[in-house]
């Protein structure tokens, strides 16, 4: 969804503030400097908003560009519907694992949000609050009823395309350090059963 500034009004403090700070160079009456200081409210609020647009269709056209340069298929109309935008995003990658990915990746989203909102020089990731599988599915939940956006295509399609690979290395890694418990686990107790079986016969030939 394409970010925007809320229309919010200044107070009547932060208006006696600006009015009081235009008051330290003019004579002009209250009422005036009360004008004067809604008018740099308005248009401070402006340049903000312009400023946003600026930086979100520079965004846009930085995600457009790098998806571009990888061969990789935009659709001409939006949104798309959420399994059209998981196989374009993991096409060599099966239904379910499509979705048990995009998941993962929306709860690591959804964390690093949380972390954000807080002081993220303060609080350190780890402690962040993992979100819960309820969590996620509300947040998938609003793509699979709204569609993906053209601006939410671009601004997830590299992100979880990376997060696929280095889940992908995380889950092999994790396979082969079970792979190699069970396989140590194996040796322990053929030994142990070895050793066993030598002192049995050890025992069997100390009766003679």
């Amino acid at each position: 969804m394409k970010p925007s500034t809320l229309e919010a009004q200044p107070t009547t403090e932060q208006l006696a503030t600006i009015a009081a700070t235009l008051a330290r160079d003019s004579s002009k009456p209250p009422e005036t400097l009360a004008k004067a200081a809604m008018n740099l409210w308005v248009a401070s609020d402006a340049q903000i908003k312009e400023r946003e647009e600026t930086l979100f269709l520079a965004k846009m056209d930085r995600a457009h560009s790098r998806w571009k340069a990888t061969s990789g298929k935009v659709p001409k109309m939006f949104p798309i519907a959420f399994g059209e935008f998981l196989r374009l995003a993991l096409p060599k990658r099966r239904l379910e694992d499509r979705e048990k990915i995009y998941r993962e990746f929306v709860r690591l989203r959804i964390r690093q949000k949380r972390h954000a909102s807080a002081d993220a020089n303060l609080t350190p990731f780890s402690t962040v609050l993992i979100p819960s599988d309820d969590d996620c599915a509300a947040e998938i939940g609003k793509c699979r009823n709204a569609g993906v956006t053209h601006y939410d295509f671009l601004d997830q399609i590299d992100g979880l395309r990376a997060f696929a690979g280095a889940y992908k290395t995380d889950s092999l890694k994790r396979r082969a350090r079970v792979a190699g418990l069970k396989s140590g686990a194996k040796k322990i107790a053929a030994r142990k059963a070895k050793e066993a079986a030598a002192k049995n016969q050890n025992n069997a030939l100390s009766r003679f």
